[in-house]
């Protein structure tokens, strides 16, 4: 008999504690038909008891899940799926940052210390997204990952910080255009409220994928990423 166990806890599995992967998506559907549309500077992302996201200037926003076009909605390669996005760049001049086009970085406030920070861009394979410290120092990513790898136009890239503690960052794109997806963060060990509380459709699909992202249909021995909604999991299949 198949087993699966959801990894929340498990010591003998060098994963991470917290298996609950919290997702934000760049904007709320809320204006489906519109293409192109804008998102004013201040638009707030998220807002929680573990971070703030808002933006900086005016961008343009791109189509959404319900526009005909199938390049509306993205996804990457751990298999999670963004219906919307908004232009994520701005230039640095100094310690400023300086509006390039209808195109915005954000200002991430992180309130308690995040293990891991996923940020979800289509972009060109010569760009590079970058997170600023509150000295406008940009940080070190552990990890890029992409799909559709050779094309200079249509990459679908996750940039990895790990350990961030408690403070303002800037997140920003330099050398194009990034089409910024949204974000998926897990919370330090060290926080006792490190799974956090997500809404859960008990009634959404289940859906399982590899390591590479590649879906699953019927699961063995083996990890897996589990998703139910907005529920991301890792879980263990025996």
């Amino acid at each position: 008999m198949k087993k699966i166990f959801t990894l929340l806890a498990v010591a003998a599995v060098a994963v991470t504690a917290n298996a609950e992967l919290v997702v934000v998506n760049a904007l709320p559907v809320d204006d489906p038909a519109v293409e192109a549309k804008l998102v004013n500077a201040g638009t707030v992302i998220v807002d929680n008891d573990a971070i703030k996201v808002t933006t900086v200037f005016d961008a343009t926003a791109g189509k959404t899940a319900s526009s005909a076009d199938p390049e509306a909605v993205y996804t990457y390669p751990d298999g999670l799926s963004f219906p919307t996005w908004f232009e994520l760049r701005a230039k640095l001049s100094g310690a400023e940052f300086v509006q390039d086009g209808t195109r915005t970085p954000l200002i991430i406030e992180v309130k308690k210390p995040i293990a891991t920070l996923n940020s979800y861009v289509r972009t060109g394979n010569n760009k590079t997204v970058n997170l600023y410290d509150s000295s406008v120092t940009a940080l070190t990513s552990t990890n890029k990952s992409e799909v559709d790898a050779g094309s200079t136009s249509n990459n679908f890239w996750i940039w990895t910080w790990s350990n961030l503690a408690a403070g303002t960052y800037t997140m920003s794109e330099a050398g194009g255009t990034g089409r910024f997806s949204g974000l998926s963060y897990e919370l330090a060990d060290d926080d006792s409220s490190a799974i956090t509380d997500i809404t859960v459709d008990e009634n959404a699909p289940v859906e399982y994928f590899n390591l590479q992202g590649i879906r699953v249909d019927n699961p063995e021995n083996g990890l897996y990423i589990r998703r139910q909604g907005n529920n991301v999991s890792k879980v263990l299949v025996k």
